[in-house]
C-alpha cells in the first residue's frame, strides 16, 4: 500500500490457511489415482475427497462453483441430465470412462477408455478413442460404430455429428450419422470442436478459433473466438474463449435475446451444459466444477474490504468482471491496465497500453481512454484503436458505449458508439449546447444507466441525466467528482464534502428524487458499481475497496 490509512477494513489476503489450489489439485489427483488403481471395477466415491467450494462473486452475491465432481479431461451431459466423463487415468484407448451415479454421488467406471465423449438423449455415451475409433454404449457394453473421428457431439433431438480425420485449412470435415444406412454423411463444413443444438444443428470451432453454426442450409459466423463449445437441451450455449485466465481460459454464455456473449468470471478448458442450461466445467487442473445458484448476502457500508493492489480508475462489467487503471507507468504514457482474477485474488496485467480512464462492457471487455485521448478496446486477444478522441467513457448494461468526445469545432460533445458502422454518433437532442451544460475537458464524467440514458458531470460539478423525451435534467447541484451506475440501475456519485480518503459517497433514490449519504467515515475519488448495486471505490491513497458482505 502506498500509504497507511485509518480505514476500518478487512484485508482480502492473497494467502490462506486452506490448501492452495495447486496442492489441493495434486491431492485430489493422487487420491483418485490410488482409488482407481485398487478398485477399477468399483464405484469411486469422491465425497470425502472433494469438499472445496470456489466462490467467484462480487459483494452481495456468491456465485458458487463447487469442485465436487472429481477430475476429468472431458465431460458431457445428455438431454436427460445423465453425466459422463473421460477421467485422468490413462488406458489403451485414451483415459478411462466414468458415469456419474447421482443417487450415490459416485463415479462408476464403465470399462472403457476414450479421448472425447458425448451423451445421447436417453443417457448413453458415444466416445472417440485415442486411435480415432468410435464406440457407443448399449445395455450390453460398448459397440463399435463405423468410421473414424476426432470429436463427437449429440443434440437433444438425437442427431449425432462428428469431426472426421481429414484435416483441412480450417479443421476436420463435419459429418452427420445416418442411422438408417449406418454411415456418416459429409456436411461440407470443417472444425476442430463440435457441439449440437436441440434442433440438431451443429456449432463448430474452426482451426482459427472462429465460432460457426449450421442453419440447415448454410454456415453462419458468430462474433468472438473460442476453444471449446457446448449447447444444452434448452438451447443455452457456452464457449471457452481464448483469453488466458486462472484455471484455463475465459468463459462466455450466449445471450439469445440480444445476440452477444456474456462473460462468466471463471476459467476453464472444457464445458458441458445440462438440460436446464447450467454449465459444468473442466479447468486446467482437471477439476470438474459445477455451478450452484447464487445466494444473496447483506453488505455493510460501514466497513469496507481492501482489495490488494493500487489503482487510478476502476470499471466493472454487468457480468461481474473488474478492471482497473493501475499505478504501473506505461511506456506510452498513462498507466497499465489490470484485470481482477477471483481465483488468485490478484490482478493480471494486460499488454502495455497507456490508460487514463476505463469502463467494462457487458461481455467483460475493457474500453479505455488512453494518454493520447484515443479510445481503445480489448478484443480478447489485443487492444484495438477505435476512431475518435475522448476524455471519458462509459459502457452501459444494455451494451451501448458513450464518450465525452470532441466536435469538429473543438468543443466537447456526447457521442454514442454505433457498432454496425464503427463510428461515434453525436446526439442532437442531448447536445451540451442545447442543454446549456458546460462540458469542456478532463474533469467531466459520463455514465450510462440500463435504459441507455447518459448521466454527466459538468464543469461546475453538477450532475445531469439525459433522456430523449425530456432532454437534460439537473439532479445534483454540488461539486461531484465521479459517477458510477450498476446494471440494476443504482447510481453513485463522489460528492462535494471531504471525507477520509477523498469525498463523500452518495446514492441516488429514484423514488424520492434525492441523494442518500452512505454511512461511515470513508470517502473516495473514483467509483464503479457492480450488477447488484454495490459500489467499488478507489480512494486518494490509490486503494481499491468494496463493502464488507
Amino acid at each position: 500500500m502506498p500509504h497507511q490509512s485509518k480505514y476500518n477494513y478487512k484485508h482480502l489476503s492473497q494467502n490462506s490457511n486452506s490448501l492452495s489450489m495447486l496442492n489441493y489439485t495434486v491431492l485430489v489427483a493422487v487420491a483418485l489415482a490410488i482409488g482407481v488403481q485398487h478398485s477399477v471395477s468399483q464405484n469411486v466415491s469422491l465425497t470425502t475427497l472433494i469438499n472445496q467450494e470456489i466462490q467467484i462473486s462480487t459483494l452481495t452475491s456468491t456465485a458458487n462453483w463447487n469442485v465436487n465432481f472429481g477430475a476429468a479431461t472431458d465431460i458431457a451431459i445428455g438431454a436427460d441430465g445423465t453425466l459422463w466423463s473421460v477421467g485422468i487415468d490413462s488406458d489403451a484407448g485414451g483415459n478411462r470412462i466414468y458415469k456419474w451415479i447421482p443417487t450415490q454421488k459416485v463415479w462408476k467406471y464403465m470399462f472403457g477408455s476414450a479421448s472425447k465423449i458425448a451423451v445421447d438423449p436417453v443417457g448413453n455415451a458415444w466416445v472417440v478413442t485415442r486411435q480415432n475409433q468410435i464406440f457407443k454404449w448399449t445395455s450390453s457394453g460398448w459397440d463399435q460404430v463405423p468410421g473414424t473421428a476426432t470429436d463427437i457431439s449429440i443434440g437433444a433431438d438425437g442427431s449425432v455429428w462428428s469431426l472426421g480425420t481429414n484435416l483441412q485449412s480450417t479443421g476436420y470435415g463435419v459429418y452427420k450419422w445416418d442411422d438408417w444406412n449406418q454411415n456418416w454423411v459429409s456436411n461440407g463444413g470443417t472444425g476442430m470442436t463440435i457441439a449440437v443444438d436441440p434442433s440438431g444443428n451443429p456449432y463448430v470451432i474452426t482451426r482459427q478459433n472462429r465460432v460457426r453454426r449450421w442453419s440447415g442450409t448454410a454456415w453462419n459466423d458468430f462474433d468472438g473466438l473460442a476453444r471449446d463449445i457446448s449447447v444444452g437441451a434448452d438451447g443455452t450455449v457456452y464457449i471457452i474463449g481464448t483469453n488466458t485466465v486462472f484455471g484455463g481460459y475465459s468463459v462466455f454464455k450466449w445471450d439469445l435475446a440480444d445476440n452477444y456473449w456474456i462473460g462468466i468470471p471463471i476459467g476453464a478448458v472444457h464445458v458441458a451444459v445440462d438440460p436446464n442450461g447450467n454449465p459444468r466445467f473442466v479447468n486446467s487442473f482437471k477439476q470438474v466444477i459445477q455451478f450452484q445458484p447464487e445466494t444473496l448476502i447483506p453488505c455493510s457500508y460501514d466497513t469496507w474490504e481492501l482489495i490488494p493492489g493500487d489503482a487510478m480508475d476502476i470499471g466493472i462489467g454487468s457480468e461481474g468482471s473488474m478492471w482497473i487503471v493501475g499505478r504501473t507507468a506505461s511506456s506510452q504514457g498513462g498507466y497499465q491496465v489490470e484485470r481482477w482474477v477471483p481465483g488468485t485474488k490478484d490482478w493480471t496485467k494486460y499488454p502495455d497500453v497507456g490508460a487514463q480512464r476505463i469502463t467494462v462492457d457487458r461481455s467483460g471487455n475493457a474500453w479505455i481512454v488512453d494518454s493520447q485521448t484515443r479510445v481503445q478496446r480489448w478484443s480478447g486477444i489485443r487492444w484495438e484503436i477505435l476512431p475518435g478522441i475522448a476524455t471519458d467513457i462509459s459502457a452501459g448494461a444494455n451494451g451501448t458505449v458513450w464518450i465525452i468526445g470532441r466536435n469538429s469545432d473543438g468543443s466537447s460533445g456526447l457521442f454514442k458508439w454505433i457498432p454496425e458502422r464503427q463510428v461515434w454518433q453525436d446526439n442532437d437532442v442531448l447536445s451540451f449546447t442545447g442543454g446549456n451544460i458546460q462540458v469542456s475537458g478532463y474533469s467531466n464524467r459520463v455514465a450510462v444507466d440500463p435504459n441507455d440514458n447518459p448521466w454527466v458531470i459538468a464543469d461546475n460539478g453538477y450532475v445531469y441525466r439525459g433522456t430523449e423525451e425530456n432532454g437534460w435534467s439537473l439532479l445534483f447541484n454540488g461539486n461531484a467528482k465521479d459517477i458510477g451506475i450498476g446494471a440494476d440501475g443504482s447510481v453513485y456519485i463522489i460528492g462535494t464534502n471531504a471525507a477520509l480518503g477523498g469525498y463523500e459517497i452518495l446514492l441516488w433514490n429514484e423514488e424520492t428524487q434525492s441523494w442518500a449519504l452512505l454511512p461511515g467515515e470513508n470517502g473516495a475519488a473514483q467509483v464503479a458499481v457492480d450488477k447488484n448495486g454495490n459500489p467499488y471505490l478507489v480512494d486518494d491513497f490509490a486503494q481499491v475497496l468494496r463493502p464488507k458482505c
